[in-house]
């Protein structure tokens, strides 16, 4: 199987990501607050988020990215391209894994 790579994130790619989130908030004419209102989380949880004191789980990423209209991609890597590691790869992966922990139940 071929070595893939993965890109390591920095702080400052934290801070551009939250540049984006931002400019695309603007974008829209409307507010953090109301982008809240949408993916179900309370204003002071974004605030912490965007100030780097916790960060958001993959799911809020991608519901973030949802509300914005725009890819988790774009928000992270700040490139409309696709992701080096494709989702069938992902959920094929852990379907292998599945089967693999149900052959070792069932031995």
């Amino acid at each position: 199987m071929a070595k893939i790579e993965l890109q390591k994130l920095t702080f400052s790619d934290s801070e551009a990501f939250w540049r984006r989130v931002n400019r695309l908030i603007k974008e829209k004419n409307t507010t953090q607050e109301y982008i809240c209102s949408i993916i179900g989380v309370h204003f002071g949880t974004f605030r912490a988020w965007s100030s780097g004191k916790i960060y958001p789980k993959l799911g809020d990423i991608f519901t973030l990215a949802q509300a914005l209209d725009t890819s988790v991609n774009y928000l992270i890597f700040g490139t409309k391209t696709e992701p080096i590691i494709h989702t069938e790869y992902i959920i094929g992966k852990k379907v292998l894994d599945l089967i693999e922990i149900i052959k070792k139940a069932v031995d």
